[in-house]
């Protein structure tokens, strides 16, 4: 659905701020009591389970990721990247992160897109600055010229994600939306086999 709010506002006047949805092993929670989302909140990630059946996630990122990982797994797959996210390494892309947004303000200037009071539309330019940043901090120069490619062959993954249930149904044709989230990911995963692995066989980065 393009918008769930009037669907939730009708559930939570007919049937409270808690509500219970599916048959079968398909359901969902709905919890909109602040209350209870507190405490929801408050509880210690043990209490919750992301490698379950009905994922869909795993099959864009990989049922190997780290965000589709419980217990035993996720610790693992967490400490192999931990040094990679370190505060250090993060702190080392600021001035990379202002230096770009910097250009881009620049440029929209130069082009008056942001003078003269007219209306600019800041969502597609500060998603393609986005991935323009995050493509070379994390791969370097050598993929920040295929920022733009890499961005599109997401685009796929991102709507069938966001899609309705139904239309993420598990198949293994090569068809529809999921046959071509299938190759684009295939796309992708070649994109990053051309990254050169560490001096010391370092495990190289992932899009996923």
């Amino acid at each position: 659905m393009a918008d769930p709010r009037p669907v939730l506002d009708e559930l939570r006047e007919g049937y409270g701020p808690i509500v219970g949805l599916g048959a079968g092993p398909l359901r969902m929670a709905i919890v909109g009591d602040p209350v209870a989302l507190r405490e929801l909140f408050g509880m210690p990630t043990e209490s919750f389970r992301w490698g379950h059946r009905f994922n869909v996630l795993g099959f864009v990122v990989g049922h190997d990721s780290l965000i589709v990982s419980d217990g035993a797994d996720w610790e693992r797959r967490r400490g192999a990247i931990r040094a990679g996210f370190s505060r250090r390494r993060l702190n080392g892309w600021i001035d990379t992160i202002v230096r770009r947004t910097d250009a881009r303000v620049d440029r929209l200037i130069e082009e008056e897109l942001i003078s003269g009071g007219a209306v600019v539309d800041l969502y597609p330019i500060g998603a393609t600055l986005v991935q323009e940043i995050v493509v070379r901090a994390m791969f370097g120069e050598r993929l920040a010229s295929r920022a733009a490619e890499i961005a599109g062959l997401f685009r796929s993954a991102q709507h069938y994600l966001e899609s309705p249930f139904y239309r993420q149904l598990p198949h293994p044709l090569p068809l529809g939306h999921r046959g071509r989230v299938r190759a684009d990911l295939k796309s992708l995963r070649s994109i990053v086999a051309e990254v050169p692995q560490g001096k010391q066989g370092a495990q190289r980065p992932s899009l996923t």
